[in-house]
């Protein structure tokens, strides 16, 4: 081959290599997050614009479990819970539901303490409840804009600036690159997203349950340390899915490929994307055809024997 020629291609392809690496630092460096300056504004102010432009995205997450995450007793079918004369909780007490009821729904009282009775939705039973500090173990994670000193916050529930951080700047100018767009993360720090609420841990500074201080898209891990898996126990999903094949891969699963936050989808109890076993057969239909997998019954789903007690471990059942 003709010396120049050859050299032409290899400075013109490495051109191209140096042109590509640059595009990708620099949409690294313009991941759209709000400025540091931002503050939360409430899901009125999203909806002004959005329930135009994402009108269908808007309605389908109004009926997910995220904005009902907080809710009063007056709301309709707020609670979930049956009364009787021996119940550990009164409805009369109760100033504020945690969560809509599907498996669990806990209950805040007038001093701003649970109350010691959470009713378990699947057995339809009374289970004990330790009395806490709602406003520091609960309501993190339950309303968005919080002001941790004043108590005070923007939306009951987890509405649209829990996951895309404060859209001041993003509502005054309209500015896509100043609110943040979780698609435009990494599979791994899309799950810190729902990591900080869905984990259990202690914040490395005051020792609070929740990751206090926890800036849009930084590293959970800085400000958080997470608890060891030790068996199935509520809210630990992401403590769980870092043990799994679906975190440590070399194609990271996150709970995005599976969940549909505000989409079509959302509807359903687990906000999954398709059916669990069409959903998991879109990556493992190759490990299921083969001879040594069980063959999948009517009626049997993947999580019966991969996420054990509910947990999202993905494991594989040891043989024997």
């Amino acid at each position: 081959m003709n010396m120049k020629r050859f050299e032409k291609i290899g400075l013109t392809g490495l051109g191209c290599a140096l042109g590509i690496a640059v595009i990708l630092c620099t949409a690294r460096l313009a991941v759209a997050e709000p400025p540091s300056d931002a503050t939360y504004k409430g899901m009125k102010t999203c909806l002004m614009c959005h329930n135009g432009t994402h009108k269908e995205l808007t309605a389908a997450f109004a009926k997910t479990a995220h904005p009902q995450a907080l809710r009063t007793p007056d709301e309709q079918n707020a609670i979930a819970a049956v009364f009787a004369a021996d119940s550990p909780v009164k409805k009369e007490d109760i100033a504020f539901v945690l969560g809509v009821g599907h498996r669990h729904q806990a209950y805040i009282g007038k001093d701003m303490k649970t109350l010691p009775g959470q009713w378990d939705a699947k057995e339809k039973k009374w289970i004990p409840q330790p009395v806490l500090d709602a406003q520091q173990e609960c309501m993190p994670c339950h309303v968005t804009g919080l002001d941790s000193a004043t108590k005070a916050y923007v939306d009951k529930g987890v509405a649209c600036e829990a996951c895309h951080g404060p859209g001041s700047a993003h509502a005054a100018t309209g500015d896509k690159t100043k609110i943040g767009q979780v698609s435009k993360l990494t599979p791994a720090s899309q799950a810190m997203i729902c990591g900080r609420c869905h984990s259990v841990g202690v914040s490395k500074e005051g020792g609070l349950k929740y990751p206090a201080g926890l800036k849009y898209g930084a590293d959970l891990a800085s400000v958080f340390t997470l608890s060891e898996v030790t068996g199935p126990k509520q809210n630990q999903q992401y403590n769980e899915w870092l043990t799994s094949k679906h975190a440590k891969g070399t194609v990271v699963v996150g709970c995005v490929m599976c969940h549909d936050v505000h989409g079509k989808a959302s509807a359903n109890e687990f906000q999954l994307k398709k059916p669990e076993v069409e959903l998991c057969s879109g990556c493992h239909a190759g490990a299921i055809a083969k001879a040594e997998h069980p063959k999948i019954a009517a009626g049997m789903k993947c999580d019966m024997c991969h996420m054990p007690q509910g947990m999202h471990t993905f494991a594989v059942p040891a043989k024997g």
